[in-house]
């Protein structure tokens, strides 16, 4: 795990999130990194797998690069770090077995 605390303050979190929103866009707004995260925030919970998660979201969004879906995850996990770390934690297994391709790589 990562240490989530490495981004300083939370003005740190909100610039890296933007530079990560900065590096999609030449996607359409139906893939959107938002819709991506409100995709993987709804259907993450308690005990579920990161493959289960990315299968949910491979669903809606089938036209998703793995890099795509792997920042959302990411990008999330930052967002979520300071309040729910067990989220957070979760967002990093996704993240990165999303990078790893065992969902669909493009």
């Amino acid at each position: 795990s990562i240490a989530l605390g490495a981004f300083g303050s939370q003005n740190s979190r909100r610039n890296f999130l933007h530079l990560i929103d900065r590096g999609w866009p030449q996607m359409s707004r139906k893939n959107s990194p938002q819709a991506l995260r409100e995709s993987i925030s709804s259907s993450l919970r308690a005990g579920a797998k990161p493959k289960d998660v990315l299968k949910v979201v491979r669903k809606q969004f089938p036209d998703a690069k793995s890099k795509e879906v792997a920042l959302a995850a990411f990008s999330l996990m930052i967002e979520l770090s300071e309040s729910n770390q067990e989220a957070a934690s979760a967002l990093q297994d996704i993240g990165l077995s999303a990078r790893k391709g065992s969902d669909k790589d493009a």
